[in-house]
């Protein structure tokens, strides 16, 4: 449900035309230091639950509630926005064509696909099924490559910032 209330409101401003506010330089920068300082702090705390001697993967998401994770998770992932610029962008134009019952008609698809998809995923991932070595094992694994991923960012806008200043 996170991930919906941070979507909703982005796919409204695509299909009204702030989409091309998001696409400026000085945008781009925010969301480039924003996303890539958010998947820095993320793939840390992520690595060091991992490599917590006492850890116990049913306990990790206590500190917070699903609803605000899927917030944070979506709201501060540049992927996410970068998609929805990219490649949703062209598929609200489309649906924007069949006036509101077009966005509506998309926006519901859309949300029921990640939905399923997520279904799979979790199903497929189920911590039941997995022993706590092998979980913390890929946790950190992919804690570092997050990390990886948040670095290579903060470097990428940075140097574009340097370009574009300096």
């Amino acid at each position: 449900m996170g991930h919906t209330i941070v979507e909703f409101p982005l796919v409204l401003s695509i299909a009204y035309g702030l989409g091309g506010l998001l696409d400026s330089p000085a945008s781009r920068l925010l969301l480039g230091v924003a996303g890539g300082a958010f998947m820095l702090f993320f793939g840390y705390l992520t690595l060091t639950s991992s490599l917590k001697p006492n850890f116990d993967p049913k306990e990790s998401n206590r500190m917070r509630g699903p609803l605000a994770t899927g917030v944070a998770l979506s709201l501060f992932n540049p992927f996410f926005i970068v998609w929805w610029l990219g490649v949703g962008s062209p598929l609200v134009a489309e649906a924007l064509q069949g006036g509101q019952a077009g966005i509506l008609a998309f926006y519901l698809t859309h949300v029921w696909l990640d939905y399923a998809w997520l279904t799979i995923v979790a199903a497929a991932g189920s911590l039941s099924r997995m022993d706590t070595k092998a979980y913390r094992v890929i946790l950190a694994a992919l804690a570092l490559l997050v990390l990886y991923f948040g670095a290579s960012m903060l470097a990428e806008v940075t140097l574009q910032a340097l370009g574009a200043y300096g």
